[in-house]
């Protein structure tokens, strides 16, 4: 009489398969995201960054993208988004106009639609920052760079009250209407005996900030 296999249970040869899926899915998931920063050279040509790791990317993570151009008549690093699906509100991709998280951020976006603004660094270093927390995931990112004219930045949001008609790619400066209301209802004391010198606000309503909210410190110093 042979022998009969129990309900729900999994063969050794299963279970190894299963191991070796995963373990080949967590590689692929860890080599789309650079160990140490990833420097992209910038030329006119357009290049691209693909973050789509098959089966999604990993969670606790973060990797760096830096655009580079070099001094000249395209000092410019611009970057398009051409695809974003993100955790909304968990895992964020940020820009920065400079080399480290500390530069004046471009744009902090999660969500799953891509702007349709692109973004420029007028120093000539574009950095990409993208940081997963350690709940879900989702398909990520892909964009293109290219270095251009620093005169195609300015204001890409038409709500904005710097809207920059002429600009065709977003420098993070755009101020909306309800930020300006607020900053202009702020006052610091000239005499210093105010108790509150500066004053922090949500700006949900700039287009670097179209898929989540984007935190603005306001100094009134």
């Amino acid at each position: 009489m042979g022998s009969a296999t129990k309900r729900g249970s999994s063969s050794p040869s299963a279970w190894a398969a299963n191991a070796t899926a995963r373990r080949v899915l967590q590689e692929a998931r860890s080599a789309a995201c650079p160990a140490s920063r990833q420097v992209l050279a910038g030329t006119t040509a357009r290049g691209a960054i693909d973050f789509t790791p098959a089966g999604g990317y990993a969670n606790d993570a973060r990797c760096e993208w830096a655009v580079r151009c070099a001094a000249g008549a395209q000092p410019a690093a611009l970057l398009r988004f051409t695809a974003l699906d993100t955790g909304y509100y968990r895992d964020f991709v940020s820009l920065y106009d400079g080399d480290s998280a500390e530069a004046p951020r471009l744009a902090h976006l999660s969500g799953s639609r891509a702007p349709a603004a692109a973004f420029g660094a007028r120093g000539g270093e574009l950095l990409v920052v993208f940081e997963s927390d350690g709940n879900n995931n989702a398909d990520g990112f892909a964009a293109e760079y290219w270095c251009g004219s620093a005169d195609s930045l300015g204001c890409t949001d038409p709500a904005a009250l710097n809207f920059d008609p002429a600009a065709t790619a977003d420098d993070g400066s755009c101020r909306s209407p309800d930020t300006a209301a607020l900053l202009s209802a702020f006052q610091v004391d000239p005499a210093g005996r105010a108790a509150w010198d500066a004053l922090d606000g949500w700006d949900a309503t700039s287009d670097a900030c179209a898929h989540g909210w984007d935190w603005v410190a306001c100094d009134g110093a």
